[in-house]
């Protein structure tokens, strides 16, 4: 039986403990200082005014797409493809980050399964890397909705199919979902710490023979982390304008890895009995929740071989990572959706299963003592 009574006095001791802890705070504001700084990498902050030069006589919905990548202030339209490519030429610097020329009838030739040619002018003056690369994964994302299996050709030539897969990167969405991740690893050590504290200070028993239940116990927990992964979760995505992609599928996708990583934190606290022996499982935890959003983004095919990559795939995180990437560039297919969702369903299942039989038999040995 729940008694909220309480299950809400736990939650309010548990919170005004982390409140009270300055190096508790720091550790769970990491993720937001993380944010800030990624959000600084991929322009989201302090950036100039965008404008852009546009030759799109039949108005596709591509430069809207791209100008909102940018979140640009100005879309300036050329009458000839040649403005844009004088405006660009060697030797200028013109006022414009970007121009594209965008050949009659892409849209249309596009579905017809033809490969038209999008001209891209960058001005390295006010776009780095990351934004140039972002532009040009809109653009193949566009593409891929249009005629899935037909990407439009960029003339921007890249060297190897490494680079290739890399430009096909938007930064900030594999930004968001690192930072997500990381927020969610960071999230998991709060409930186990919280349980394992109390089994230190030897309270875990107090609390057992007052009024609350075990059940209330983990309640009060669990709702204290949930609250904090729920706040952190809308700030990061805030932070790096993250609400992008299929955004139902991604708040299904940000709630089920959620729940598997507080079903885990409460299965750690419920096998561990000090914060020391804690502290190293909790390392290996947040490395294995942020190393898979690498490798499952093209920059793996940078850092990793099909070894490691068939390695990770063993891990419950890689197909979270994975999810969670697609759904945030609106990529992937309904079966590849649906195994990681299922994948983090089950895992979330086995974990809290496993952590209840765990602290039930714990309680039934404190209850004989």
């Amino acid at each position: 039986m729940i008694h909220l009574r309480s299950t809400f006095a736990i939650f309010r001791k548990d919170t005004l403990e982390i409140l009270s802890s300055i190096p508790t705070l720091s550790m769970l504001l990491t993720p937001v200082i993380l944010s800030v700084l990624f959000a600084v990498l991929s322009g989201q902050l302090a950036s100039p005014p965008v404008r852009l030069l546009v030759y799109d006589p039949e108005r596709s919905r591509i430069v809207q797409s791209v100008s909102q990548s940018l979140m640009a202030s100005e879309v300036v339209y050329a009458s000839f493809p040649d403005e844009v490519s004088a405006a660009f030429a060697p030797g200028k610097n013109p006022p414009y980050a970007l121009g594209m020329a965008v050949p009659p009838g892409f849209d249309a030739r596009l579905e017809r399964g033809e490969h038209p040619e999008l001209a891209l002018y960058f001005n390295d003056n006010q776009l780095n890397a990351l934004q140039r690369q972002r532009v040009v994964g809109v653009i193949n994302n566009y593409a891929g909705s249009v005629s899935p299996t037909l990407p439009t050709v960029i003339i921007t030539p890249t060297e190897n199919d490494a680079i290739s897969l890399l430009f096909s990167l938007d930064m900030r969405v594999f930004y968001v979902a690192l930072a997500l991740l990381t927020s969610i690893s960071v999230g998991i050590s709060l409930v186990s710490t919280l349980l394992v504290e109390e089994k230190e200070r030897k309270t875990l028993r107090l609390l057992l023979i007052s009024p609350a239940t075990l059940t209330d116990v983990v309640l009060g927990k669990l709702l204290v982390g949930i609250a904090y992964q729920f706040i952190l979760s809308i700030v990061v995505m805030a932070l790096l304008n993250g609400f992008v992609g299929n955004l139902p599928l991604v708040l299904l996708f940000v709630l089920l890895i959620t729940g598997f990583g507080h079903a885990l934190s409460l299965l750690a606290g419920s096998v561990f009995h000090t914060t020391s022996g804690l502290g190293g499982f909790l390392g290996i935890v947040s490395l294995l929740f942020v190393l898979p959003a690498v490798f499952a983004s093209p920059l793996g095919a940078f850092f990793g071989t099909s070894l490691v990559q068939g390695a990770l795939r063993l891990l419950p995180t890689y197909y979270m990572a994975d999810g969670l990437l697609d759904a945030l560039r609106n990529q992937g297919t309904v079966a590849s959706a649906l195994l990681d969702l299922g994948v983090t369903f089950v895992g979330m299942l086995v974990c809290l299963v496993a952590a209840i039989w765990i602290l039930h038999r714990q309680t039934a040995v404190t209850a004989a003592v």
